[in-house]
């Protein structure tokens, strides 16, 4: 097997490679969690406002002809 400066071979290298990208998309998820929890009181007043007349299916629309 090919061994690299470190002495490690191949498939030692892409084990580390992945348990490093998988570190990197852990912390990236654990920063989306952070900001959505953060978020997450704007997030439901913002899904909870009260409805106005023209949200409604049956509003209708001003003619402007």
């Amino acid at each position: 097997m090919d061994e690299d400066k470190t002495g490690l071979n191949r498939r030692e290298q892409l084990v580390l490679a992945l348990d490093n990208s998988r570190k990197k998309i852990k912390g990236y998820c654990m920063a989306l969690y952070k900001i959505s929890i953060n978020n997450a009181a704007t997030l439901s007043e913002i899904l909870e406002r009260p409805k106005s007349k023209s949200d409604s299916p049956g509003a209708t629309r001003k003619k402007f002809f």
